[in-house]
């Protein structure tokens, strides 16, 4: 019976020193160096290195913007085909495109272009061909737009002579020189009674062929003068 007793005290004190050896915590430390060591935790894992064997090699934790030889590369769905990207669209890159657009016609989409305020004209620099001379000063401009209408009538002159064209307020249109002349000349005045003596308007060459354009109004009305070693043939056009 005594025996029995010790036998199963014994039993019992090797299994409470086996429970108690299982639950014992174990602590880790690795060597850093050739003689530190650090004991391994959570804020101090521990380092693994070596050589991962599969479809890939990767060696070390690389460097952001350098080359790594243990870097995989990223090829798309066949041998260095290029990967496929999605386009950011006109909301993430913040701007609204509506349609093309057509050359010279608004359109709703497109961003309008302006100066340092708003609706300022913007500033342009020309240069090279486009380039405009040195401006001074610029005064007196209208926007008198000359204009010639057709059908004005029109009086043929062959001899040295004074003419009546109009004897009455009308508008002189020009004259054409059909035939020249030698050292002829012609002088149109503003004048009504046929004597060509007042109201110059001008006086012009004849020994050309050419058609001279004179958009004058001759409020009184208009006279021809012809002269010359040899009168010209010409044609004077008014209204």
């Amino acid at each position: 019976m005594r025996k029995t007793f010790w036998l199963l005290a014994g039993l019992l004190i090797a299994l409470s020193s086996w429970e108690a050896a299982a639950q014992q915590n174990v602590l880790l430390n690795f060597r850093t160096g050739t003689t530190s060591t650090a004991q391994v935790s959570s804020a101090n894992p521990l380092p693994v290195t070596g050589t991962i064997t599969s479809s890939g090699t990767v060696s070390g934790t690389g460097t952001a913007g350098t080359a790594a030889t243990g870097v995989l590369t990223v090829q798309g769905i066949a041998s260095m085909t290029p990967v496929q990207v999605s386009q950011a669209t006109a909301s993430n890159l913040n701007a609204t495109i509506i349609g093309a657009g057509a050359a010279g016609t608004a359109n709703a989409g497109v961003v309008t272009v302006q100066g340092i305020a708003a609706m300022t004209p913007v500033l342009t620099t020309l240069s090279g061909t486009n380039n405009i001379a040195t401006v001074t000063t610029l005064t007196g401009i209208t926007n008198t737009v000359v204009t010639q209408e057709l059908g004005a009538s029109f009086t043929n002159i062959t001899t040295n002579t004074d003419t009546n064209i109009k004897g009455s307020a009308g508008t002189l249109v020009g004259f054409s020189v059909n035939t020249v002349g030698t050292t002829s000349t012609v002088k149109l005045y503003n004048d009504a009674d046929g004597t060509c003596s007042t109201g110059l308007i001008g006086t012009f060459t004849t020994t050309a062929q050419t058609y001279v354009q004179i958009p004058a109004a001759a409020t009184t009305g208009i006279c021809a003068q012809t002269a010359g070693a040899a009168a010209a043939d010409i044609t004077v056009y008014f209204r």
